[in-house]
């Protein structure tokens, strides 16, 4: 395909700048800090590649001609998405996470050889993509691997949670365990450890739409989908990147902070949608997933610490307002990473092609040809990026922007303790059937739906007031926040309490009845606002749900 009449017609290059490519085929120093998946240069022909190399070496004179010919190539390969079937590759989603992820942790670049020819083993031949994932190695990569994790084992984790407590239901009612730190502690180990096996094996266990009869998800993973042991390989696949996204149905953008300052992620945006017009681009920033679970740990951490608290008769005001303080460590963490998101969305609003890096001249050069040749000019191109890319991408960066399923996995530390304290009131000698119906409907659901509305509140609180304000005012505006969010609590609790303690069946229905129509309302703010907002009735029917 390189080697057709078209390739030789493309415009010439200066043949100054030709040798350059040559040259740094390989140099480990110039590639060690571009992505693992743009390496090293290609021609369109394997065999005719080498045969020019190796002339030019013999002869010690390299043919302008020839090398002319080698730079079109490179320049025709990127922007005509030319990719040979036989390198056509791709590997199940799941399978980059085996083994805790390690394919992630370690750039190719400085793995042995012997290695880097197991990474191409573990990917196989395919005719078609289901996802192109599109990151950046400028990014630690255990970021990655939780947030994997979580999008693929988010049900793995609740079925894992609700085996762990219905386990610790039972060790509690047939064993003799004396309570540690918290109450009914078989329920308080299960929980957990459930949730955290389950999202650890979620790799191994079989895909959830398999029930339906769909098959694995391939994906194009730059580590094991390019050779990254033999040259030739390597640099047909590289120059090949566009062939990969015209034939992905999904470009996944795995997004941190330096993903758009990276001109080959750059190249990557721009390709996929002149290459797959109708393809889905699913914007997955890394902050959201590294969040969840740290605040999945850290309601943990303070229920525990609440319960223990609280246990002691005899505490002292000093050790309560210790034991609060973790809460204030959680909401600065949690803002530094909601910030992120102000940092993505000014990202996007202010990008300029121009300020992107790349080590390799050559490179800038091909990748700007393409983009000039699919988007008219460089201008045109962060346009596109600034206007309909950026309203695309941030359209899902709502104020609920958190799947269902990740508002679940956040409630389960709350059920966990409510269904802890239940068990604990329906061993009590004076409790009735209603009063255990009534007491376990209002606090394993009523006052696990208000946690969950709590949580909520806190995100909104904490990315409205996310913006970094120097060092010390950051930490003062985290404590303003920490007091105020801490009294919405204490009323929350106040009330929760009022209606346990009346043991009324009647009010526990009307107080969770009443929680579960505020969570709809809550969910659904940005349907029921669009239809109250919309001037035409035609616009009403196109709200979508955020959660």
């Amino acid at each position: 395909m390189g080697n057709g009449s078209s390739c030789r017609e493309e415009p010439k290059i200066e043949v100054h700048e030709v040798p350059k490519v040559v040259v740094e085929l390989n140099d480990d120093n110039h590639l060690k800090d571009l992505p693992v998946h743009l390496k090293l240069p290609s021609t369109g022909s394997a065999e005719a590649t080498n045969s020019e190399l190796v002339s030019g070496d013999e002869t010690g004179r390299g043919s302008a001609s020839s090398l002319a010919s080698m730079a079109s190539r490179l320049s025709y390969r990127l922007e005509h998405f030319v990719l040979e079937d036989e390198l056509l590759r791709g590997i199940p989603l799941r399978a980059t996470l085996w083994g805790l992820g390690k394919l992630w942790l370690t750039s190719p670049i400085d793995l042995p050889e012997q290695a880097k020819k197991s990474l191409w083993e573990r990917s196989r031949k395919v005719t078609k993509l289901d996802i192109f994932l599109s990151h950046t190695w400028h990014t630690r990569g255990w970021r990655k691997v939780l947030a994997l994790l979580v999008q693929l084992g988010s049900y793995n984790f609740l079925a894992g949670w609700f085996f762990g407590v219905v386990l610790g239901i039972v060790l509690q009612a047939t064993m003799e365990i004396p309570d540690f730190i918290a109450p009914a502690p078989a329920i308080w180990i299960g929980g957990p450890i459930g949730s955290f096996l389950g999202l650890l094996a979620s790799p191994y266990m079989p895909h959830w739409a398999a029930c339906w009869g769909k098959s694995r998800e391939m994906c194009f993973f730059d580590a094991a989908c390019i050779n990254q042991a033999d040259p030739d390989l390597m640099q047909r696949g590289v120059y090949g990147l566009s062939g990969f996204l015209a034939v992905a149905s999904e470009l996944r953008i795995l997004w941190s902070p330096p993903y758009l300052s990276r001109l080959w992620c750059v190249f990557e945006l721009a390709a996929f949608r002149k290459a797959n017009p109708a393809g889905r681009i699913v914007l997955k920033p890394l902050f959201v997933e590294t969040g969840l679970l740290i605040i999945i740990v850290g309601i943990y951490g303070l229920i525990i610490v609440d319960e223990w608290r609280f246990g002691d008769a005899g505490v002292s005001a000093v050790l309560v307002v210790l034991t609060m303080f973790p809460s204030y460590i959680w909401f600065h963490i949690l803002r530094r990473l909601l910030n992120d998101q102000h940092h993505l969305v000014n990202e996007l609003r202010t990008f300029d092609i121009e300020t992107v890096h790349c080590r390799s001249a050559e490179d800038t050069e091909y990748i700007y040809a393409a983009i000039h040749s699919w988007y008219g000019s460089s201008k045109a191109f962060t346009d596109h990026v600034r206007g309909p890319l950026a309203d695309e991408l941030t359209n899902c960066l709502s104020r609920t922007d958190l799947p269902g399923a990740y508002w679940l996995m956040i409630a389960t530390p709350f059920v966990t303790f409510n269904v802890a304290r239940s068990w604990l009131y329906a061993e009590a000698p004076t409790s009735t059937l209603d009063m255990i119906v009534g007491h376990c409907l209002a606090r394993c659901i009523g006052n696990s739906i208000l946690n969950v509305l709590f949580v909520q509140f806190v995100f909104h609180v904490c990315r409205r007031f996310a913006a970094s304000a120097g060092r010390l005012l950051d930490y003062g505006k985290t404590f303003l926040i920490w007091l105020y969010l801490s009294a919405v609590l204490m009323c929350m609790f106040a009330i929760g309490s009022m209606v346990l303690n009346q043991e009324s069946l009647s009010l526990s229905i009307s107080y969770t009845a009443v929680n579960a129509v505020l969570y709809c309302i809550v969910s659904t703010r940005s349907t029921w606002r669009k239809w109250f907002y919309s001037p035409s009735p035609c616009d009403r029917s196109e709200g979508t749900f955020e959660v």
